[in-house]
């Protein structure tokens, strides 16, 4: 796997983890 992918893939989901903490802390 190309190191190219790394952040492609990492980018999201650290936002999604993100995103879930946000609702998790608005609730």
């Amino acid at each position: 796997m190309p190191k190219q992918y790394i952040p492609l893939l990492g980018q999201p989901i650290a936002l999604y983890r993100c995103f879930i903490r946000g609702l998790a802390g608005g609730m």
